[in-house]
């Protein structure tokens, strides 16, 4: 490989570097500033030749000089003033050549110079006016980078910048008009998921029967009244009650039969339920759990007593009760809980009460408060 294809490869791959790693505003400044530089390469090149004519014409003049004096030495017949005046006037033919000289390279200095100037003043405002609307496009492109679709770019003339501007606030309007159409399908589908996590949520907690709570929730609940009735030193109430010979009515109504009593017995329990504060729930077959915040045992025994009359006056037909139709038994469970009582030990002393009304009959309301217990009979 010659020296000069080697210089050739070596100066392509630096200006191939440079082109890649140089911003453009730089690049177009320094091809401008090297462009200034040849009016100055053409005035130095025409400087010189005319310095190097002016020069040699000196040289001639000076020659003839010097050949004019060793003739006029030579002649007798020349006196010695003309000599000097000879010789003054070549000395002033000299002097002004070389004046001449000197008042040329001034000038090509100063055309050079302004020359120079200009083409600087010239690759300035060149370079801004490409370089200001490229740096409002990056500027732009890194706004919309970071997620703001909606700045605009001035579009002012008809270069390529300008074309290349009305086209980016195209794109942007079009990525703006299917972003706002994401996020508004993103905020339906998320409405529609929260939407389905409450129903899922709720239909965690409600029983799929009744349309009243599960046990998930009355424990839930229960374990939450009970913590604040310890911590508030109230009255905590809970009623349970089972109907009556409910084995027996499914037996011979069947068990589709059995739902819609089971049905008809929580729509009745749920209308006695007033208070936003109680909670009516599905215990467990035909058994169902009232919860009943501050209240004495006077209270929930009246509203125990307006739940058995409140299923006894739907009067649903059954052949295997003594009473020859639906009814329940209910037991009531009525403490003021200390720090160490749980959630099943008023629960297990609602459920003694209500066995205990079994035992003495059925259909009718049986309380345990404070562990002593006391018995209405429905008359």
């Amino acid at each position: 490989m010659s020296a000069q294809r080697y210089c050739v490869m070596i100066s392509r791959s630096f200006l191939q570097h440079y082109l890649r790693t140089i911003d453009i505003r730089y690049r177009l400044i320094t091809s401008f500033i090297l462009l200034s530089l040849i009016p100055l390469f053409i005035c130095g090149g025409i400087f010189y030749m005319e310095s190097t004519a002016a020069i040699q014409k000196a040289e001639v003049v000076k020659q003839i000089t010097q050949n004019i004096q060793l003739e006029m030495q030579k002649s007798a017949a020349v006196t010695n003033a003309p000599a000097l005046a000879l010789r003054d006037s070549s000395h002033a033919a000299q002097q002004a050549l070389i004046a001449e000289v000197h008042s040329l390279r001034n000038k090509i200095i100063s055309i050079g110079l302004i020359c120079a100037v200009f083409v600087l003043l010239l690759s300035y405002v060149v370079c801004r006016s490409i370089s200001v609307p490229l740096g409002r496009l990056v500027g732009t492109m890194r706004a919309t980078a970071d997620g703001n679709y909606r700045v605009r770019l001035r579009c002012d003339g008809k270069d390529e910048i300008a074309v290349l501007s009305q086209k980016f606030n195209e794109m942007a309007g079009i990525v703006l008009k299917h972003h706002e159409e994401l996020e508004t399908v993103v905020a339906a589908r998320t409405q529609a998921l929260k939407e389905a996590n409450l129903k899922l949520e709720a239909l965690s907690l409600t029983d799929v029967l009744t349309g009243l709570a599960n046990r998930r929730r009355l424990d839930e609940v229960l374990a939450n009244e009970l913590r604040r009735a310890i911590r508030s030193c109230q009255y905590l109430a809970i009623i349970m009650l089972d109907v009556d010979f409910f084995k027996k009515y499914n037996d011979y109504y069947g068990h589709p039969a059995g739902d819609d009593c089971l049905r008809k017995v929580a729509d009745a329990l749920q209308a006695c339920c007033q208070r936003a504060g109680d909670l009516v729930a599905r215990y467990g077959g035909e058994e169902f759990v009232l919860i009943v915040a501050d209240a004495d045992i006077a209270g929930t025994m009246a509203l125990a007593e307006t739940l058995r009359e409140a299923i006894e006056a739907l009067r649903l037909p059954h052949c295997g009760s003594a009473f020859g139709y639906v009814t329940v038994s209910i037991g009531v469970a009525v403490q003021k809980p200390a720090p160490d009582h749980t959630a099943g030990l008023i629960l297990g002393t609602a459920d003694r009460a209500m066995y205990r009304a079994k035992l003495l009959g059925r259909n009718r309301v049986v309380a345990m408060a404070e562990e002593r217990a006391a018995e209405l009979v429905s008359s």
